[in-house]
């Protein structure tokens, strides 16, 4: 909950904080630049908990954790000890953070009355589209990532803890796509680069729901790239049509995250109904509404 809370919080402030610093036209370019040194943390993350933490842990044969009653403090340690290092990080970055002279941006919605913003933004279809776009995505994120490790095994009969090798290759092509996708913003329109994302995460779900094996695995692991430029160019192209109401409208966008709650367990149902494979056809669904999202914001533009 608190970590939770600290994230929606970040989100909330830092993203139009940072579409505010400099022009409009290269505002989405900018949060998709701020926001590629997140899937860094998540791969350093992941790094650390398969080194620090799951190599050092009392596993049986099974798989399953295995200790006597005398093995459980130093198990607790293990655990721990990793997490008040990442917190002490955290820390120190806090304090840089408040020592450094950060750049004003226009506060122009300072004083702008909750009431009629959200009355501005409730009667603005294109910002609503966004949020619904959002929540689909971060639904579609979840989704995608977390039955990985029954898709995997079951394409290809590989463990689990094979399976989340292939997931770790996922996230490294998630973060590296992210940076390539901001600098292919240098060159295309910020909604042409998200059509084409989903439109491929269309097609290779398609693989992932009608091919399966090995095809399907890459091509499941695939959507990663066409995920990274999702969360950052929706949250940019909402907001850029708000003007005075960003700050609400920032907070529209992240309360939207919720998509992962409601995607995910809809996703698991029809994972038990139909298979695995078969359950894909939920993220299908939700590139399907960003493609047209995408295709909506070019319009719009125009």
């Amino acid at each position: 909950y608190v970590l939770a809370c600290g994230l929606g919080i970040l989100e909330t402030n830092a993203n139009p904080y940072v579409l505010a610093l400099g022009s409009a036209e290269s505002a989405t370019r900018r949060l998709n630049f701020a926001q590629s040194f997140n899937p860094v943390g998540s791969v350093a993350g992941i790094m650390i908990c398969q080194i620090f933490i799951m190599a050092r842990l009392p596993f049986g044969e099974e798989g399953e954790l295995s200790m006597t009653p005398s093995q459980v403090p130093a198990a607790l340690s293990t655990v721990i000890a990793p997490y008040l290092a990442v917190a002490a990080v955290l820390v120190v970055v806090w304090l840089l953070i408040l020592a450094t002279k950060m750049p004003l941006a226009a506060d122009e919605d300072d004083k702008v009355p909750f009431a009629g913003a959200a009355g501005r933004l409730l009667h603005n279809p294109f910002y609503l589209f966004a949020v619904f776009a959002q929540f689909c995505y971060v639904g579609l994120q979840i989704t995608v990532w977390t039955y990985t490790n029954f898709y995997i095994p079951e394409q290809i009969g590989v463990s689990q803890e094979v399976a989340l090798h292939y997931h770790t290759v996922a996230l490294v092509l998630f973060g590296s796509s992210r940076w390539v996708f901001t600098g292919l913003m240098n060159y295309f329109r910020a909604a042409t680069l998200l059509a084409a994302s989903a439109l491929a995460g269309v097609l290779l779900t398609l693989v992932v729901v009608l091919v399966g094996g090995m095809a399907g695995v890459i091509a499941l692991i695939c959507l990663s790239c066409c995920m990274a430029p999702m969360f950052p160019t929706i949250f940019g192209l909402g907001c850029s049509v708000v003007r005075e109401d960003t700050k609400l409208a920032s907070s529209g966008m992240i309360m939207a995250i919720i998509g992962g709650a409601i995607i995910t367990p809809a996703q698991g149902a029809l994972l038990d109904a139909l298979g695995v494979g078969f359950s894909y056809l939920l993220p299908l669904a939700c590139f399907a509404v960003i493609l047209a999202f995408a295709l909506g914001a070019g319009r719009h533009r125009r």
